[in-house]
Parts: structure tokens; sequence; C-alpha cells
């Protein structure tokens, strides 16, 4: 999704919002600029949660195209805190465009001189007594966060400038900078995995920053109804209601799961199974569910008469599932039906305490067995993974670094997991189609874990998604090509092409760079630009004829047939092997001149060899 799809999107939305607010009588600006800023703040506010009538707050900013609201809220730890918003309205034209850096300072002065107390009076009176609210806050050693948006994207020369306003007034006064890109990114992760955004217009509670209240079920006199261990790990086991699980997941979302290799799968036939046995026999819940692990770095001790134990930095990391549906189940409930859950059911709860990562990943590990896990899920979480994803989003093809986190999706989008991507990014763009077809299960581990793991040769810093979907594009034209099918969405897995992609592409750079007379020829940006043009398709086509021959009646046919089967098998499993026709490549001089005439002039012979297919 662009910047400029993403725009489009959200001026729509705009303009409903002005047709509601004009029909409920709201005192709107009159030029078109502040209008729609004034609209994009109620957007705003709407998208992030704030359900109150804040919007009484909002006045015309400084210029003829911003708008400025100042509110206070609760925190759920029962803080006020005060926001100062400002919103700047800019065309569609500028959506791939960065901040006017005017605009950032701006702000900023406008900042400092609401917290200076030095406002000038508006037309607002709710505004201005708002703004002298803030002023006998901030004396009184409250906390406040000032929030510029505009739908352009961040501008590094404004960067010092927002870093000498945060270290001048932190820590009870912050700044944050919403751009288009920070914005879209926050919008997919809310309406397609609908998991719990970070906030600007809140201070979230994540499970490491505050303390998490867990109550415990108590039922023998003597209270020998909890299992402590204390051997390798700090462990233990108790039971809690229905109600206890609902409570986590309503306050801390997804977020509770951050540390679990994957969101709960939404199409598994188990969450159906809890969910029936939860509503219809609560009583049978305990036999039938496994419960959940979650682990703790905090230090716990649970006395013999103790019914609720407060922990630090809790998370998830088996039994999402559960958690997810109790919680969808709970939440649709009528009061009755969720006193007869609590009434009725319980659910075991294995707490362990432990800061060992590879341990709990462990765990995480060998206590999935209802969805067993891959070695890619053990990467869900890695900050290259995170990168990529949002890399992605900029494109029509979104990358599932976690399986099944995407609940929904436009219906323009394609969403490929990262496993496919991989593979086809190690054939196309590293070059290795051996590995890319033979060592697969090695793709996503570690070479700390095993000696020939792959997922820092596939991953480093250096690796972005322009690259990646620039060799989907280039293997997804192959598929067509060969299938003859061009309504195809996604190419089916047939591993013999690869070492076919790897050589066309390697071919058609250089028939490329020899077409434009440029010695470092950038051909992955050129595919991601042309790969839809029927010129690019026809040039590609082109090269991948003349690699299959040239390969063909080299190593296949012009030679006795036992050397024609063992180079066949070679071709596919030899990374020597292959590495050596990469070299015989690599010293061609090329052009699609020359390319042509060998494809009209060479024929292709009959393999005297059994194919793979056979």
């Amino acid at each position: 999704m662009t910047n400029t799809k993403f725009y489009t999107l959200v001026d729509g939305e705009l303009d409903k919002i002005l047709v509601q607010l004009e029909k409920n009588g709201s005192h709107l600006p009159k030029k078109e600029e502040q209008r729609k800023s004034y609209a994009l703040l109620v957007w705003i506010l709407k998208f992030y949660g704030l359900t109150n009538n804040y919007t009484e707050y909002i006045t015309d900013g400084p210029d003829d195209s911003s708008c400025d609201i100042v509110f206070n809220r609760k925190t759920k730890a029962d803080e006020e805190v005060y926001y100062i918003i400002q919103s700047k309205w800019n065309k569609s034209t500028n959506a791939e465009s960065k901040f006017d850096s005017k605009d950032i300072k701006q702000s900023i002065n406008d900042f400092e001189t609401i917290i200076a107390g030095k406002k000038t009076k508006s037309q607002n009176l709710k505004f201005d007594s708002k703004c002298t609210d803030l002023v006998a806050h901030l004396n009184r050693n409250g906390r406040a966060k000032f929030v510029f948006i505009g739908l352009c994207n961040d501008a590094e020369k404004t960067h010092d400038n927002v870093e000498t306003f945060r270290t001048k007034y932190k820590p009870k006064i912050s700044l944050d900078i919403l751009d288009i890109k920070k914005i879209k990114n926050q919008y997919i992760e809310s309406e397609f995995k609908e998991v719990v955004v970070d906030n600007p217009l809140d201070f979230e509670y994540r499970p490491e920053d505050v303390p998490i209240t867990i109550q415990i079920e108590r039922f023998s006199d003597n209270y020998q109804d909890i299992l402590a261990l204390s051997q390798h790990k700090k462990a233990f086991i108790f039971l809690i209601k229905p109600k206890v699980i609902f409570e986590l997941f309503e306050k801390f979302g997804f977020q509770i799961f951050y540390k679990n290799v994957r969101n709960p799968l939404p199409k598994s036939n188990y969450n159906e199974k809890i969910a029936e046995t939860l509503k219809s026999q609560p009583h049978l819940f305990w036999f039938f569910n496994n419960g959940i692990t979650g682990i703790t770095e905090t230090s716990v001790d649970i006395g013999v008469h103790a019914k609720e134990i407060i922990l630090g930095n809790l998370q998830i990391i088996n039994g999402a599932q559960t958690v997810y549906t109790i919680y969808n189940l709970y939440k649709s409930a009528s009061t009755a039906e969720r006193t007869e859950m609590d009434k009725k059911a319980l659910i075991s709860f294995r707490l362990i305490v432990s800061k060992d990562t590879p341990l709990n990943n462990s765990i995480t590990q060998f206590t999935n067995s209802q969805n067993p896990l891959l070695p890619s899920d053990f990467y869900a979480n890695d900050e290259i993974q995170e990168r990529l994803q949002k890399e992605s989003y900029a494109y029509n093809l979104w990358y599932e670094k976690r399986r099944g986190e995407f609940r929904s999706k436009p219906e323009n989008i394609t969403v490929v997991d990262k496993d496919t991507m991989a593979a086809i990014y190690l054939a196309c763009h590293l070059e290795e189609p051996i590995l890319a077809n033979r060592r697969r299960d090695l793709h996503f581990v570690s070479k700390l874990h095993d000696k020939d793991g792959l997922y820092e040769f596939i991953f480093t810093d250096k690796t972005n998604y322009a690259d990646m979907i620039a060799s989907f594009r280039l293997f997804k034209i192959n598929i067509i090509s060969t299938y003859s099918k061009p309504g195809i969405d996604f190419p089916p897995d047939d591993r013999s092409l690869m070492p076919f992609l790897t050589l066309s592409k390697k071919v058609l750079g250089k028939c490329l760079a020899k077409k434009f007379n440029d010695s470092a020829f950038n051909l992955n940006s050129y595919i991601n630009k042309h790969y839809n043009d029927t010129t690019f398709r026809d040039q590609h086509l082109l090269t991948r004829t003349f690699v299959t021959k040239q390969v063909f009646n080299k190593y296949f046919l012009d030679t006795d047939s036992f050397t024609s089967q063992q180079n066949f098998n070679d071709f596919y499993s030899n990374r020597e092997f292959f590495e050596k026709i990469k070299q015989w490549f690599d010293g061609m001089e090329l052009s699609f001149e020359k390319v042509e005439e060998y494809n009209a002039t060479v024929k292709e012979g009959t393999l005297p060899i059994k194919t793979r297919s056979q």
C-alpha cells in the first residue's frame, strides 16, 4: 500500500467526517485546508480510541492549513496527562514527499509558546482555558505529551530540533512526530492484524512496564492447592478463572504474546473446541484444556494464604489460543453467562520465573503440540523480520513474519510468508538456488545452533524488502510464462525452476546494463518499476530461453548419457558445480541482440537422461 493510496483512503474518511460534523452543527473552519486539518484531528482521535467529545477543544492553527487541540485524560494507572496536538493538512501530491522542515520547526515553536504560557488568545474560549490548565498542570510536575501530525514522510533535517526539544523538557514532557508512514503502519497493524498498536495519545502500559495482578483460586483449608518448584528454575502451577484471562488480554491485547513466536491461529479447529467446552461444559474445562504457560522475569514468592500475586514483565509463551478464545467468548457473553463461566470453569496457569531466553524458547517449542512450531516461527520477533515487514507495507505484497498474524487484508494485497520469500530471495538475489531448494530446513536456523544454519547468511542489515520483492516478482513472471497462467496470484512450489531463474536474472542484468550503457545498473530497481510491462516480460523470457539452451546444450546434451545424467543431478544439488556455471555466464559478453541471435539459430536437443519429473 503506497503512501498515496493510503492518503486516498484517509481522505475519503475525512470527507465523511466533515459531512457528519456539519450535520451535527459543529463549528468548522471556512478554508478547505483547515477543514481537512480539523477532520484529520477527529480521525486521529477516533483511530486511537478516544471516544469522548474532545472536538470542542479544537481550534484553528497559526496558519491556513493546521489545527490544534489541547485536552487531558487519565491513564489506566489513574495518572492525569495533558495532550497537545497539531495537525497539518497537505495535498495528495505531497504524500510521498517529506515534511517541510519549516512546518516542524514552527510547530515546535508553538509548543514551546504553550509551555511558557504565552499562547495568543484564540476565538475558542475552551481551548484557551485548557492551555491555562496545562500550564498549571506542568507547574504541579504533571505529565504532558505534544504530537505533530501530517500526511508526509519524516524529514531527517528536523531530527536535531526534535531531539533538542525532548532533551530540554524530559522526563515529564515528550514529543512525537506522526508522519504518514507511521500512521499507515499502525493502521495496517490495527485493521488487518487486530493488534493493539502503540498509542501516541495515551501512555501505553506494556507487560514489561507495569506490575500485573493475578487473582489465584484457592480451595482447601490448608492451602495445598499450589504446586511450587524450586530446582533449575522457580516455577508454580495454580488455577485462575476466565475473568482473569479476559482482564489480562483486555488491558494488554496481543502485547501479552509478543515473546510468543506466533499469535493465536484464528482458523484452528482447536480454538472452536476450546470455545465450545467453555460455553457448554465449563465444569469440564480444566479436564479438557492444558491451560497456559507464562514467564516472568521478576522474582516471585507465593504465600500459603495468598489469593493474588503481582508479576512483572509477564509474557504468555504457550496457550495463546486458549487466551484469545476465552477472551472473545467472555467478551461476547452476557452477565449471566460470565457468572456461570467464572463459577464453574478453571484454567491451569503454569508460571515460570526465568530470564533465560534460550530456555524460554525451548519451553515454547516443546510445549506446543496442537499446532507444531516451524523453525521460522522462532524469528517472528527478530528485529530484521520486524523491519522487513514494515518495509513491505509500502507495496501490495505484505511480508508475513508471524504465521496467521493477518486476520484480514485489503482486496489488492497479497500476503507472502517469510519461508517462501526467504527461499526465492536466496535463489534469485543471493544466487544460491541449491541452498534454496535443498536446505530449506536451515533457512531459519542460526549458525550458533547448527554449523550449517543459514539465517545469518540470508538476513543481514543489508537485506531489504525492495530486493526481496524484486526477486519474488521475477519468480512470479517465471512461473506465469512457464505455466501460461496470467491470472496466477501466487507461485506454485516448483523448485526445479530456481537454478534457471538465478542464471536468467544474471543474463538479464548484463543485457540491460549493456542496453543502458550503465556498469552500475540496478536491476532490482528496474524490475520493481517495470515488472508489469510487456516489454520487460518479453526480455525476461528471451534471457531464460537463452540460459536454458546454453545449459542444456553444454552440460546435458553434448556429452555421453552417464555424464549428462551426472551433470543434470549436480545442476540441482552441487553448489560447486553450479558455481562453475555461474562463472561461465559471468564471462560472457552479452546484449539482447546477441541473445536473440543465439536463440534463433541454436535449437534444443532431446535430453538423453531421466528428468526429475520422470
